[in-house]
């Protein structure tokens, strides 16, 4: 990985995130934890945006391709999260 914003830690074997926040203690968060906050900001902006007061159902698709980013020439950034699931 070439950049890493946060420390990876190992706690109980697996792999986690310390995120320090200002001087308050760090924060260990599991790869289960960051995704379910990341969801659960991705509801709460559509939910405003839809200017709804609350949303019940919600089915999140994704498809990512990254076939050819490298050939356009220059550098760039892009992010792929897997959620997991099988794909």
């Amino acid at each position: 990985m070439k950049l890493v914003l946060h420390k990876i830690v190992n706690k109980d074997g697996k792999p986690c995130i310390e995120v320090k926040i200002k001087d308050a203690k760090p924060k260990v968060f599991s790869p289960e934890k960051v995704s379910a906050m990341i969801l659960i900001k991705i509801k709460e902006t559509v939910r405003h945006s839809l200017g709804r007061k609350s949303i019940k159902d919600v089915v999140v698709i994704v498809v990512a391709i990254a076939y050819g980013f490298d050939s356009k020439g220059g550098e760039k950034n892009i992010l792929v999260f897997d959620l997991g699931g099988g794909t």
